[in-house]
Parts: structure tokens; sequence; C-alpha cells
């Protein structure tokens, strides 16, 4: 066992979550020694804006950094183990910090699909860099805008998955003129989370603005020089100069991977002192469903909650009652804005509504009450909705 160290609050993570968390301890007056856990090369940065500003060339990694209060103990150490009795985080490189509470808010990794697990992980086909890249990093993105070059209007990319981060780099590729072949292996991507008519619209977008495969699987994908092949099931080959992997993500809790449930107040059940926020959080609606989310807001909003609950358990501060996920994202796809308040979660039953102009509205409901909101081009209605969100 390496050097331990008792700081009063461990938060591990720096992304949103974790930010969130650091900062509404200090903003609350929380004077105690606060360690913030970052295992990221370069300092803490808003995650959201990979595919949305670094990829696109609007923002550098560094500009997109989160600056950590002064007051808060940056320690750069990936967690590789947590002990909930003791409350302690074991560092890969033998440290170990125990506290009188531990906020996890160690995100999500990449879900890889099995047919890109056989691609080789070294140096590509050519000796270059891979030309097969998940998307989930600022380094990632960065990789990526390099192998487009000065000029993505004279690349192929094939995007292999379209949930939010595999819809919105393929319509950014379409935007700027690169070819782009879309596979997915859902008929109607994102229907779990926009709502069956809201997914509709989307994939006709995608559909007139891109070479869309939708409901088709990967076979094989092969690096070969100065390119990629995609080999879906029935025998259709996409060659391309680049592939994209956005298959979505798994939580990766320290040590175990997966998941750390929470409950209502993001405690962890039968650790005292432990809480989780962000993506790795994992909740339980009314009928006893597991869900989590994965947007940054949606994080940001929980890391703040989880430092609360810290301060009523450690200072008798104010109990802020359950957690309600009314937490919003949006993206734009071929021109139009897609956003949403609240969580889509299994069983709700949506209501759906064509808005004056075009636009789409989906209302998600369990057992009468509000618990999500979705639109395309229904900006005034969402935010109008908003507040009557319920806890799922």
């Amino acid at each position: 066992m390496g050097d331990v160290d008792r700081p009063d609050v461990v938060v591990v993570g720096g992304g949103a979550a974790g930010h969130a968390a650091v900062t509404t301890l200090r903003g609350e007056g929380f004077d105690g020694r606060v360690v913030l856990v970052h295992g990221e090369e370069g300092e803490p940065y808003l995650r959201t804006l990979v595919d949305k500003a670094i990829l696109q060339g609007l923002l550098t990694a560094e500009q997109a950094a989160l600056p950590v209060p002064l007051d808060v103990e940056l320690v750069r150490g990936r967690a590789i183990g947590l002990d909930p009795a003791r409350r302690a985080v074991v560092l890969a490189d033998g440290r170990e910090l125990t506290a009188a509470a531990v906020v996890l808010a160690t995100g999500a990794v990449p879900r890889p699909g099995p047919a890109v697990d056989r691609v080789p992980a070294l140096a590509g086909a050519d000796g270059g860099e891979p030309r097969v890249v998940h998307l989930h990093t600022a380094r990632d993105a960065e990789r990526l805008r390099a192998l487009l070059g000065p000029d993505p209007a004279r690349r192929t990319v094939t995007v292999l998955g379209a949930g939010f981060v595999g819809s919105e780099t393929a319509a950014w590729l379409a935007e700027v003129g690169a070819t782009v072949h879309l596979v997915a292996r859902s008929r109607l991507p994102l229907a779990g989370a926009l709502g069956t008519a809201v997914a509709r619209a989307v994939a006709l977008r995608h559909e007139e603005h891109l070479d869309a495969h939708l409901g088709r699987r990967v076979e094989a994908v092969t690096e070969r020089p100065g390119g990629v092949t995609v080999r879906l099931v029935g025998g259709t080959v996409l060659e391309s100069d680049l592939a994209v992997v956005a298959h979505g993500t798994a939580p990766a809790a320290p040590g175990t991977g997966g998941g750390v449930d929470v409950d209502a107040r993001l405690a962890v059940p039968g650790a005292p002192g432990l809480f989780a926020a962000g993506a790795v959080a994992v909740h339980r609606d009314r009928r006893g469903r597991r869900f989590r989310t994965d947007h940054w807001d949606a994080a940001v909003a929980q890391g703040a909650h989880a430092a609360r609950a810290v301060l009523r358990r450690l200072v008798g501060g104010p109990d802020l009652g359950p957690y309600v996920p009314d937490a919003g994202f949006s993206l734009v796809l071929h021109g139009a804005q897609v956003a949403g308040f609240g969580v889509a979660v299994p069983g709700a039953t949506p209501e759906h509504r064509t808005l004056d102009g075009g636009g789409l509205l989906t209302e998600l409901r369990v057992g009468g009450d509000l618990v999500a909101v979705v639109g395309l081009g229904a900006t005034r209605e969402l935010h109008a909705l908003r507040r009557d969100l319920r806890r799922p």
C-alpha cells in the first residue's frame, strides 16, 4: 500500500459532475480540504465540446478547459480501486485517499462494437495514425481533425453509431462537404431517448443528407493503406478514408467498471459518506427500473446535488430532497435543433404533437407525471414545459 492521504472530501473525476461538485462545495462556503482526482492528460475540460467545438475547430482543448478553484487540490492520477467501507480511493501509483465523504464522478468510457474490436489497435495499416477513431475525448477529436486534414470535403468518412455523438458528428461532416456513410444497428436510432416521432424525423434527415445504412449490422472493419473498409452483414462494402466509432458509452466506476447504484439523493446505499454523480451513477425510477444519464447538463446538476448532500452530512446543510432529472440536452442535425429536458425512462407513455410551423414535440409521462419533453424546432414549448417535470 502506498502513502495514505486524508482530505475532508475527495471528488474522483474531473469532468462535468466532478467540477460541479468541487465548485459547489466552495461556492456554498465549505472550508474543509477538498481534493479533485483527475485521470486524463491535460486539464479538466468541457467534454460536451468534444464533437460540438473541438472537432469542428471552433475551440482547442485548452480553450475548453474547466478552471479548478485555487483552493481545491488537483491530484493527477487514475483511480483503480475503491473501499466503500473506509471511503478509500486507490490510485494507480499506489497512493490512497481516504475522506469523510467521497463523490464518484468518473463518467463513462466508449462502448466498443465487436467488429471494431478486431481492428489492430497499434499503428495504422500504412504505418501512420490509426484510421479507426473512437470519438470520446479531446485528444480523440484532435486526432480525427488531423486525419480529416485542412479540407474535410475531400474526405469520405464512415460513422459507426447514430446516437447523439454519432449523429451530430455525421451531420457536421456532411455539412462541411465530406462524403458520409452512417451505419446504425437500429432502424430508428435515438428512439429511446427522443421518442419515435422525433427520432423518425431525425432518421429522415439523415437519409436526405448522407448515405444512411439504418438497421444494418457491421460484419468486419479492416484498416488498409490509406483507408478503412467496412463490410456490413448482407454484403454491402463501404470504403472510406477513415471511420469514426460512436457506439455510446458504458459507466466507468473505479476498479470494477460498471455503474454505481445511488438513491434519490445520490448517496450509495449501504456506504455512508459515499456519493455518485454523472454518467457513472445508476438511478432507479419509481417502478424500480435502473437508468442513467450521459448528458453534460445532467452531470453538472448531479454533481451540484451530490455536493449539497455532502454538505448536509458533514456540516448539517439543508436537505434539498430527491434529485429531479430536469436537465437538458441539445444538438443540431442538418440545420435543425433537437433538444429536450428530463429523462426518457423505459415504459414512459409518449404524447406526440405537431406544432404550427412544422416543429415536433413529445411529452413522456409515467403515471400521469411529466418526466421528459423532447422536440425538434420546439425551443419555446420545451422551456415552458420544463417547470412541470417530475422525478420518474
